[in-house]
């Protein structure tokens, strides 16, 4: 079953207590070309350019089963992102995104975030790096797929926000589902997308963790919650988008 859009809500879709399935593994990670051809040859003034240093998505991992109060729950920071927009005035149904988050760069269980999200247990350090070992090397398998592409694709405007498609290539799959976009311009030159959504984990071929006949086990669906900051680009300057 794909994942769908709850009425709230990034990401790649990254969880920290998983093992991997069982499913062929290549050598080297294929994702589709960063298509800036299509953000080039747009008006300047209806382009912007991701702000890495601003902009941030938070993963919530959640535990389950009858054993769950053994395990913890999990927040994942994303900060390192990279992409373009583009954002035509009165046209949404041209509307368009496409960003790329280095995987190697997820923090796990930033205290600041534990107590923000209110997670009720607290891991040791101990668990904290294991955890994010586990993430890179079991779940993400960040050795071969490094990267997470996102491609959203504007649809129409409603009260609630900019109704879209994301698509998400993660892990060697790849899965869409709709989203709602809430888009601001807090000044000139300065465009805010913010929102969440939730995703399953099995829609990028990865297997949550199971034990015990599922009694203590990581639940399929994630949330994600994002906040994106872009700036219009002028004529001196120019996106970078690493490969």
């Amino acid at each position: 079953m794909k994942a769908r859009w709850p009425p709230l809500v990034l990401v790649t879709a990254l969880l920290s207590c998983s093992q991997p399935g069982q499913y062929p593994r290549p050598t080297t990670q294929v994702l589709p070309d960063f298509p800036r051809a299509k953000y080039d040859q747009k008006p300047m003034d209806e382009v912007y350019c991701v702000d890495s240093e601003n902009s941030q998505a938070e993963i919530l991992v959640r535990r389950g089963g009858k054993l769950a109060r053994f395990g913890h729950d999990h927040v994942i920071a994303a900060r390192e992102m990279q992409g373009m927009l583009l954002r035509p005035d009165g046209e949404p149904q041209n509307s368009r995104a496409d960003v790329r988050l280095d995987l190697t760069t997820l923090i796990v269980d930033e205290p600041e975030l534990r107590q923000k999200y209110g997670l009720d247990t607290q891991p040791t350090p101990t668990d904290i790096s294991k955890t994010a070992g586990n993430l890179q090397s079991k779940v993400l398998e960040t050795d071969v797929w490094k990267q997470v592409h996102l491609h959203i694709k504007g649809k129409s405007e409603s009260p609630a926000g900019l109704q879209a498609s994301l698509t998400i290539s993660l892990h060697g799959a790849s899965s869409s589902f709709p989203v709602i976009i809430h888009l601001e311009t807090p000044n000139e030159g300065r465009l805010l997308a913010q929102g969440e959504f939730k995703l399953l984990q099995s829609d990028f071929d990865i297997e949550p963790f199971s034990i015990l006949g599922g009694a203590l086990r990581v639940e399929g669906e994630v949330q994600v919650i994002y906040h994106l900051e872009a700036w219009q680009v002028k004529p001196d300057q120019r996106c970078s988008i690493g490969t």
